[in-house]
């Protein structure tokens, strides 16, 4: 492996073991612009915020409010040489099977998601369709994986089959080490202290 479950043992320090408690939702896109994914979710920037902790708190606050139209997700966007990552506080637009997919014509796509009741999704889409599809939580699979992308879940430690008990606490980790594994997207406590292009999109599940 190039990456491992343990380089993201961090998720457990207590400056950060509040993410996969109280929800996420992380997505990365391959070879893509920033304007161009915002164009593509018809997404309305709203300035920068100062760190996913920040993100999250007003996130919360579109969820109490319902949101400025009243069912808009506030999302935070890094920018890099290798496409775009998109930060949710225990939203779900990375995930949303009308918005996304499209983004992954001639490209890569992964995202993972948990809520605070720990319903889970895990996804890769290519051209458009899921290369796989499983809720790592429950091992419960969606999408059939290939033999090959079969071996690199489990080969993270990852239940691709409800009858396999997984410690709960390791999920978090794998889904994190595959997501950077496939993607390539590395997400590290300094990126999610930095600074992030916030935007409001609707969601549209």
């Amino acid at each position: 492996m190039t990456v491992s479950p343990d380089d993201y043992a961090w998720l457990e320090d207590d400056d950060w073991s509040w993410v996969p408690e109280f929800g996420y939702c992380v997505t990365s896109i391959s070879r893509i612009s920033l304007d161009d994914v915002l164009a593509a979710l018809d997404a309305t920037s709203v300035g920068t915020v100062a760190g996913f902790a920040a993100l999250d708190q007003a996130a919360g606050r579109y969820w109490e409010n319902d949101g400025p139209a009243g069912d808009v997700q506030l999302v935070g966007f890094v920018e890099s040489d290798a496409g775009v990552l998109l930060l949710e506080g225990n939203g779900f637009v990375g995930v949303s099977d009308s918005r996304i997919p499209p983004l992954s014509a001639g490209r890569d796509v992964v995202a993972h998601y948990r809520n605070v009741n720990a319903a889970s999704r895990f996804v890769w889409w290519r051209d458009g369709a899921p290369v796989l599809d499983f809720d790592a939580v429950t091992g419960y699979v969606e999408v059939e994986p290939i033999d090959e992308v079969r071996a690199r879940v489990t080969e993270y430690g990852l239940p691709i089959d409800p009858e396999v008990d997984v410690e709960y606490s390791w999920i978090p980790r794998g889904e994190f080490a595959l997501a950077e594994r496939i993607s390539g997207f590395p997400l590290t406590p300094a990126l999610l202290r930095g600074e992030l292009h916030a935007a409001e999109v609707t969601l549209r599940v």
